[in-house]
């Protein structure tokens, strides 16, 4: 016997309030809140998907046709040509034109192909944008196109309730919480981000002009804050000078950055210029401290690594190598690994100028590699589609000879290149997270290979995504602009937030910041393609606060 259908008014009046916050009515949503006392109920703490009302109300729509349209012997009316509403009566409008019946199943095809026809220009799943209104203006109401599950389209329209468009403003549209924060730093692309691991509110950007900014935040949020503290230092040329790289050493003070004008520099917490290398002749991907500071390595497309003593400010290895490097991690304090164009990982010892150890298995080339917090595993993503687990806790001593190491897992689902990987902590095993240019971000099983879940609420290539310290927490961003925050250990989205400019918004990185104290993740900072610095403060969400 199948189990009964239970429809009950708390979730009935979850949805209502999820619709009014969508639409705009702030002040609605509040008042059913608590008159309804959402809060005592489960429900209410409930992840609501963004549109769910809308959606609900389009498949009753369906059961209606079904039900009108139905003629027997699985068979239905396909010749009516008058919509179908909520609160409306359907009565047919037969155009005698059109074939009078078909079966059910190629009915529903012809719905689908006729739809997509017809709004061939409309996303996967629409959100709602408002425009903002000149004074004394009327909004009126906008129509949509909204894709049910299983691909039936319906065009819904929605009500005019402006946004107020704020400096400090939610995530949540509707509900203006001081949620988010953001920075204007010259207009230019922002493409890496990075938090001083020992000042707190010290927040490091790099951007497509050549100029890396400093900032010092107040602690504080929202209009009230004072004005942050700015440095904005101007490194790289107009052209070609793109910043790709920021990484702060373990004692937050010192900087280093890599740049598309063949240099690399290390500057202080303060803007002071510490040292500066030239020995690249392309463009520096990648620059890394050591984990006691020591040293710095660089990769380049040039096909080379530099090795720098920071202490000495000065070069200490320099070495040339098959193909392009692309990024570089360090394994110990005189151990380090780096990828590239050649399609292998190599592993080398900071007084030598050849790999001891390569790993081979990849076939396209390597963008991203990242050593788990043991440093006995190493995980590896590719233009091949897929990622790699490899072993690192044995490669043994140095030798003259370079050792090649074949054996891997393998994690192959991705329909395009993987251009990010991190480690995601254990849900009984070790869990990796990957983002593609498919669109997805993925959790996999590191020790088996297996995909633990996908998650497809992106709509266009998946730029960037990190790890909550506690890991907890996994968020994505993407060239659609959204950022999606995700429950690692229950594998659903949380939280999401988008710019509200309509194009040009995309999210290239983002980071965490770590309370000293706690440990706890306290900061999302993310770099935009509007040239602006997101700051989002994760006490003031709810959904996310408690995870973290």
């Amino acid at each position: 016997m199948a189990g009964h259908m239970v429809l009950k008014a708390d979730e009935i009046n979850c949805l209502i309030h999820r619709y009014l916050q969508e639409s705009g009515f702030k002040h609605a949503a509040f008042s059913l809140r608590a008159e309804a006392q959402l809060d005592a109920f489960d429900a209410f703490n409930k992840n609501v998907p963004y549109g769910e009302l809308i959606s609900l109300l389009g498949k009753a729509l369906l059961y209606n046709e079904a039900e009108k349209h139905y003629v027997g012997k699985d068979e239905m009316v396909t010749n009516c040509t008058s919509p179908f509403y909520l609160m409306e009566e359907h009565i047919c409008n037969v155009d005698s034109r059109l074939k009078p019946s078909a079966t059910l199943e190629s009915a529903i095809e012809k719905r689908k192909v006729a739809e997509s026809v017809e709004y061939k220009e409309i996303s996967k799943a629409a959100k709602v944008e408002w425009a903002s209104p000149a004074d004394g203006a009327v909004l009126q109401p906008r129509s949509v196109v909204q894709e049910l599950k299983g691909g039936t389209k319906m065009r819904v329209e929605l009500p005019g309730g402006p946004v107020k468009e704020l400096e400090y403003v939610s995530s949540i549209v509707g509900e203006q919480y001081d949620l988010t924060r953001l920075l204007e730093c010259g207009g230019s692309e922002l493409f890496c981000v990075a938090w001083n691991p020992r000042e707190p509110h010290l927040l490091a950007a790099g951007s497509k002009d050549g100029t890396v900014h400093l900032k010092r935040l107040s602690q504080l949020h929202g209009p009230t804050s004072a004005t942050p503290n700015n440095i904005a230092l101007k490194l790289g040329g107009d052209v070609d000078g793109d910043l790709t790289s920021l990484d702060w050493n373990s004692f937050g003070n010192l900087l280093a950055i890599g740049c598309y004008d063949h240099k690399v520099r290390v500057i202080t917490s303060n803007g002071q210029l510490h040292m500066e290398g030239a020995m690249h002749r392309s463009p520096v991907f990648s620059a890394r401290f050591s984990k006691n500071g020591h040293w710095l390595v660089s990769a380049g497309l040039d096909h080379a690594t530099c090795v720098w003593n920071i202490t000495e400010k000065k070069l200490h290895k320099y070495a040339k190598h098959e193909g392009c490097c692309l990024d570089v991690v360090w394994i110990s304090n005189e151990v380090f690994a780096f990828c590239g164009s050649d399609n292998k990982i190599h592993v080398m010892h900071v007084d030598d100028t050849d790999p001891f150890a390569t790993f081979i298995g990849h076939t396209s080339e390597v963008n991203t590699i990242r050593v788990d917090h043991t440093a006995s595993m190493l995980a590896s993503c590719s233009d091949d589609y897929t990622a790699s687990i490899w072993n690192v806790s044995n490669l043994g001593k140095r030798s003259n000879m370079t050792v090649e190491i074949t054996q891997r897992v393998a994690l192959v689902g991705h329909e395009e290149p993987v251009n990010n990987i991190g480690w995601a902590g254990s849900l009984g095993t070790e869990v990796v997270a990957t983002s593609s240019f498919d669109c997805t971000a993925r959790l996999w099983n590191a020790n088996t290979g297996a995909c633990l879940r996908i998650f497809r609420d992106h709509i266009k290539p998946v730029f960037t995504l990190g790890i909550s310290p506690n890991k907890r927490l996994l968020v994505t961003g993407g060239s659609d602009g959204w950022l999606h925050v995700y429950d690692i250990r229950e594998m659903r989205r949380v939280w999401s937030w988008r710019h509200s400019l309509p194009t040009n918004r995309g999210v290239f990185d983002l980071a965490w910041q770590a309370d000293p104290q706690t440990g706890r993740g306290v900061r999302l900072a993310l770099a935009l393609e509007t040239g602006e610095l997101c700051l989002i403060d994760v006490k003031n969400i709810p959904e996310i606060r408690s995870l973290t």
